[in-house]
């Protein structure tokens, strides 16, 4: 059996979810979970020497392509909105990593860690072995331990026996059918034509009646210019943090061998017994943390998951 960071973290915070994958999967995408996949892609590519334009467009297309069909999971929001604002996040953020120094990165093998249970790495690796992760994250807090903690990391580095940078990009919140982060929106003045700007040059708020403006609504709006205003109007590193991470201790290491193994085969258990996912416990804590779980309208009502109508069977 498989398993890797994020399958072992949805697994400890609710048993449901796996179950249900046996048989079907979500019918569509979180949005936030839909950059991250495109964009740890394009980066990946953009590291190997792929052109930033074709890096770009590839993710850009691959976004749009999955929101249209399957969709995103939302309701009441103008979802083309929605999908403008991100696949302008996909392209500014590409442009200002295009001009940072991307180490080579590399596909890890997976990591044998019985006869029958090996780690899949979600990280990739640079020609000194170390590890890098892209998270696309709300906010950055000044406190980046919760994500040191995940299995995510913790378990790539313990698997690995490497330290690993771990790269926070901030993308902001969305409100309504808009995403809320200087990435895809600027302010204009309220009176003088062509002026906009973030922030003040002192990195305090705009004041009187400036108004929101997002990258999507003018096409003469290139990935170049945005970026360099961001840069101009300081903006980017509350955006941007790179945190290095030390390889684990060798007691740390055992500790996480015995973990994933028994979390391994717990997850092994489930998917070999014929067990109706509702028969299973439900993690009441998990429906709403640290987001609203998708699969809450099927462990809330009689629905099955044939009738829930927010799945495809496999």
């Amino acid at each position: 059996m498989d398993v890797h960071g994020y399958s072992v973290s949805l697994f400890q915070r609710c048993k449901r979810p796996l179950a249900i994958s046996k048989t079907h999967n979500l019918r569509k995408w979180r949005p936030q979970s839909l950059l991250s996949a495109c964009m740890r892609q394009a980066i990946f590519q953009l590291s190997n020497g792929m052109e930033l334009e074709k890096a770009s467009q590839t993710a850009v297309n691959e976004f749009m392509a999955l929101a249209e069909n399957p969709g995103l999971d939302l309701v009441g929001i103008d979802t083309y909105c929605l999908t403008q604002d991100y696949c302008a996040i996909i392209r500014n953020i590409l442009e200002y990593l295009s001009r940072l120094t991307l180490l080579t990165l590399k596909e890890i093998p997976p990591l044998q860690l019985a006869p029958d249970i090996r780690w899949q790495f979600l990280s990739h690796r640079d020609e000194t072995g170390a590890l890098h992760r892209w998270e696309f994250v709300d906010y950055i807090n000044d406190d980046v331990r919760d994500h040191l903690h995940s299995w995510e990391v913790f378990g790539d580095i313990a698997a690995a026996e490497c330290p690993m940078t771990l790269h926070l990009v901030a993308i902001g919140r969305r409100d309504g059918s808009h995403q809320h982060t200087p990435w895809c929106r600027i302010y204009a003045h309220p009176s003088l034509a062509n002026i906009f700007k973030f922030q003040k040059a002192k990195g305090t708020k705009l004041e009187g009646d400036w108004k929101p403006v997002w990258c999507s609504a003018n096409q003469k709006n290139t990935p170049k210019t945005w970026i360099d205003l961001m840069i101009a109007d300081n903006v980017i590193s509350p955006l941007v943090r790179h945190v290095s991470v030390k390889e684990v201790s060798k007691d740390n290491r055992k500790l996480f061998i015995r973990d994933a193994l028994a979390e391994a085969a717990s997850m092994s258990q489930i998917m070999k017994d014929k067990v109706d996912p509702k028969m299973l416990p439900m993690s009441r804590y998990a429906c709403d943390h640290p987001y609203i779980c998708p699969h809450q309208f099927y462990c809330y009502t009689p629905a099955t998951l044939d009738s829930a109508g927010i799945y495809v069977r496999k």
